[in-house]
């Protein structure tokens, strides 16, 4: 039995939890922190025909170790007034839809009578006049708590970036700060997001460019301590981690009684892998790395 790399295939089979155990871990100690604004928002004129950025716009944070209430939050946008959360049949319907294009095993839901609970992640729309299409779900491997601003604003809450029409591999457009600032009114305790524009990065990972080329530009925040900033752009995915998985194999040929190295890398909301397939054993079926022995039944191509 011979069984050659170029007939077989590899397919990872990643279990999903509510939160990954490293977010289980992490639960602010203040009332939140902000962790991630899509800047550059999508809003394709085919999928979205009438459509604003500004009213697809996204950002992310988590709550702290106490539950909080929506009435209780109040949002200071770069560009903008606060119009408060929004919370109705339309946002049900809106979550609704989105969940009908998720293909991984992430779920999203309103907060239940308004209230997050303590350590969740949170995404904020900047519109109920959202268009759904625009930033897809699709890979989402979390449970994350949706919420709508009231629809009012249509031009963009933030700004995207400076650099020019002329794509670039080195920021070109100076400094130009904008600042996010959340607040929880009761205890006036707060959160503050603040990307530099020139930094933002498009779809080549370089600078600058015109229409499309920076749509899912993401300027990304560390928590704890003092902020870290960092710019990613996942294209037209809303601003979640999404889940990727690479496999790597150490031999370039398995023959009978041998046996296969294998590795797993796994990015995203994740807390437990499991590999499965073939007719043969794994020496430990639930670590990333693993050696997949053969069986009797592994002829010709075999999926793992």
């Amino acid at each position: 039995m011979k069984l050659r790399p170029s007939l077989m295939s590899y397919a990872f089979c990643v279990g999903m939890a509510v939160l990954s155990s490293a977010v289980l871990a992490q639960v602010p100690t203040k009332c939140f922190e902000i962790e991630s604004i899509l800047v550059d928002a999508c809003n394709p004129v085919d999928l979205c025909p009438g459509s604003t950025e500004g009213q697809n716009e996204m950002f992310r944070f988590r709550t702290g170790p106490a539950a909080i209430a929506l009435s209780d939050i109040d949002i200071q946008w770069p560009n903008n007034p606060w119009r408060g959360f929004e919370q109705s049949a339309l946002t049900a319907q809106l979550t609704a839809t989105m969940n009908g294009t998720i293909a991984g095993c992430g779920w999203l839901i309103e907060p239940p009578s308004g209230i997050i609970p303590p350590g969740s992640p949170v995404i904020v729309v900047t519109s109920t006049a959202m268009c759904v299409a625009g930033n897809s779900f699709i890979a989402l491997g979390d449970t994350v708590y949706m919420t709508f601003q009231e629809a009012g604003n249509s031009n963009g809450h933030f700004a995207n970036h400076n650099n020019g029409v002329d794509t670039v591999p080195q920021p070109v457009g100076g400094v130009s700060l904008r600042t996010l600032i959340m607040t929880h009114l009761p205890t006036q305790c707060g959160d503050t997001g603040t990307y530099d524009r020139q930094m933002l990065v498009n779809t080549f990972g370089n600078y600058g460019g015109f229409g499309g080329v920076n749509d899912g530009s993401t300027a990304r925040f560390s928590w704890p301590g003092v902020p870290v900033v960092t710019y990613v752009n996942n294209g037209c995915l809303a601003p979640y981690d999404p889940v990727q998985v690479d496999i790597l194999s150490t031999v370039t040929g398995i023959c009978d009684g041998q046996a296969v190295q294998l590795e797993g890398n796994v990015s995203g909301a994740t807390e437990a892998a499991l590999w499965q397939g073939g007719s043969g054993t794994f020496s430990d079926a639930s670590s990333l790395t693993t050696t997949y022995t053969p069986g009797l039944g592994d002829v010709g191509s075999v999926i793992l």
